[in-house]
C-alpha cells in the first residue's frame, strides 16, 4: 500500500490493512494451516469497518492463496499457504540459445518440481532485481507481500544490493557455479577445483602424461589458473597449444580447435580433459574428424552435469548432479524456515559417473 493509495482511497487503505493484519497472523504462525478465521461479524467488530470492506479484504487473501472458504462452515487458513509452500527459482538470464548445460539442467529440475509434490514452484527468468520488467515487478511484489516460502537464486551474486537479497523476512539460497563467500545468504556450489583434481589424478593413475585441456571462456576465468597449477604440480607435460580456450556457444569453433590440436606439429597428447560439458559433442566431432583412436590413442575425461545422456565416444565423465543441487537448496530453505541454522557454504563434490553425490558444508 502506497501513501498515495491511502490518501486517495480510504476504503482501499482499510481493506489492505485488514488483509495485511490477517496475513501477518498467518505468516507469524498465530493462525496455522486449517485454522478457522473469525467470522465476518467478528472481523467487522474488531476492525470497526463495514461488512463489505471485510469481505473485500478476505477476497484479497483468497486470491493470494492464504485462506479458503467452505461455505457455511466458515473461512479457513489454506492447507498450503504460499509462505510455506510457494518457491521461486530465479534465473538472471532469459532463455537463449547457448545457455550452459548447467543452467539448462537446473531449469529442467525446476520444471519437474512444478509438476510434483506439495511445493508450488515458479520459475522467473531474465531477473535483475529491479522493477523494470513485468516478471521482475511481479516477483518483487510477491517477496514484499511474503507470498513466497523461499527463493533459489541462480547466480545470486548478480542480485547484490537488490530487494531479492536485501528484503527482510524471506528465506533464500544462492545456487552458484563457483564458490562466492560475499553473499548474505547460504550458497550451494559445485566444486570445480575438486573435479579437476579428481580428473587429473585419474589420468595419472592410468599412465597418461601428455594431457591436453579444452576449457570454455567462462570456466577459464574461474578455474583456468588452478587447472594449469594442478597440471604442473603433477609433473604433466604442459604445452601452450595443448591448452585450448574456446567459446562454449560456437560448436564449429570447438570442433576445429580439437581438429587442429590433434593434427598440429609436434607431439600429440595422449589424454584430453574437457572442462565444460557443453564442449563434449563438438570436441568428439573433432576427434572423429582427426581419425583419433579413443581410448587407445587418447583417453578422454570430461566434466559433466548429470543427468545427461551418454556421449558417443568412450570417456570417463566426472561431475555434478544438478537434481541434487536443487534439492539441497530447497532443503536449506526448509532448514531456515524451521528456525535452524543453515551452513553458509555447501560444496557439492565431483564424482565419477555412477557414484554417490557428496555434500560438504
Amino acid at each position: 500500500m502506497t501513501e498515495t493509495e491511502s490518501k486517495s482511497s480510504p476504503a482501499l487503505a482499510k481493506q489492505l490493512h485488514i488483509a495485511e493484519s490477517i496475513r501477518k497472523e498467518i505468516t507469524d504462525g498465530v493462525l496455522t494451516p486449517g485454522d478457522r478465521l473469525p467470522t465476518q461479524l467478528q472481523l467487522v467488530e474488531r476492525f470497526r469497518v463495514s461488512g463489505v470492506t471485510v469481505q473485500r479484504a478476505v477476497d484479497r487473501l483468497i486470491r493470494d492463496g492464504f485462506i479458503v472458504t467452505r461455505g457455511r462452515n466458515g473461512t479457513f487458513v489454506s492447507s498450503h499457504p504460499p509462505h510455506l509452500f510457494s518457491y521461486g527459482v530465479v534465473f538472471r538470464d532469459a532463455p537463449r540459445v547457448g545457455r550452459s548445460r548447467y543452467h539448462e539442467l537446473l531449469e529442467r529440475h525446476a520444471v519437474r518440481l512444478q509438476r510434483s509434490g506439495d511445493r508450488r514452484v515458479r520459475i522467473f527468468q531474465g531477473i535483475n532485481g529491479r522493477e523494470d520488467t513485468p516478471d521482475s515487478a511481479e516477483l518483487l511484489q510477491l517477496v514484499r507481500a511474503h507470498q513466497m516460502a523461499g527463493l533459489i537464486l541462480v547466480d545470486g551474486d548478480a542480485l547484490v544490493n537488490t530487494p531479492l537479497l536485501d528484503e527482510q523476512g524471506i528465506f533464500r539460497v544462492a545456487v552458484m557455479s563457483r564458490k562466492v563467500e560475499t553473499l548474505q545468504c547460504p550458497i550451494v556450489y559445485p566444486d570445480m577445483t575438486g573435479m579437476i583434481d579428481t580428473a587429473l589424478d585419474l589420468l595419472v593413475a592410468r599412465g597418461r602424461r601428455r594431457v591436453a585441456t579444452l576449457i570454455s571462456v567462462p570456466q577459464q576465468q574461474e578455474v583456468g589458473h588452478y587447472l594449469r597449477h594442478a597440471m604442473v604440480a603433477r609433473g604433466l607435460d604442459v604445452y601452450e597449444r595443448w591448452h585450448q580456450i574456446v567459446p562454449h556457444d560456437f560448436p564449429d569453433a570447438v570442433r576445429n580447435n580439437v581438429l587442429m590440436l590433434m593434427n598440429g606439429a609436434g607431439p600429440r597428447p595422449d589424454a584430453l580433459l574437457i572442462a565444460d560439458d557443453t564442449l563434449i559433442e563438438p570436441a568428439s566431432s573433432g576427434l572423429v574428424a582427426a581419425g583419433v583412436d579413443v581410448p587407445g590413442e587418447i583417453e578422454i575425461v570430461a566434466e559433466c552435469n548429470f543427468p545427461w545422456h551418454a556421449p558417443v565416444l568412450p570417456m570417463t565423465r566426472i561431475g555434478f548432479n544438478t537434481d541434487q543441487i536443487m534439492e539441497t537448496a530447497l532443503g536449506i530453505i526448509d532448514t531456515m524456515r524451521q528456525g535452524q541454522r543453515a551452513p553458509a557454504v555447501t560444496r557439492v563434490a565431483a564424482v565419477i559417473e555412477g557414484a554417490a553425490v557428496k555434500l560438504t558444508s
